[in-house]
């Protein structure tokens, strides 16, 4: 976590919802992604929702089943949250 950071700042909350939108929007469903990153279904849920921080592994594996980079997925980000 960056520091002074707190995982639920309205940043952290901000970009978790723009993440289940782009998981929406692309049909992405936590069990896939889960899998997908050897996490627990907890863990998924956690940084979905925004009650913790969106790290660069959850980054890569949404753009891996979505077809994207995970560059043009943060640019993505970037642009629903500003």
């Amino acid at each position: 976590m960056v520091r002074g950071l707190d995982a639920t700042s309205d940043f952290t909350v901000k970009l978790a919802h723009a993440l289940r939108e782009v998981m929406s929007e692309h049909r992405v469903q936590q069990e896939p992604l889960r899998a997908a990153l050897g996490k627990s279904q907890a863990w998924v849920s956690e940084h979905t929702s925004g009650r913790r921080a969106v790290d660069s592994e959850l980054i890569a594996a949404v753009a891996g089943l979505t077809g994207q980079s995970p560059t043009a997925l943060l640019r993505d980000l970037v642009e629903r949250i500003s």
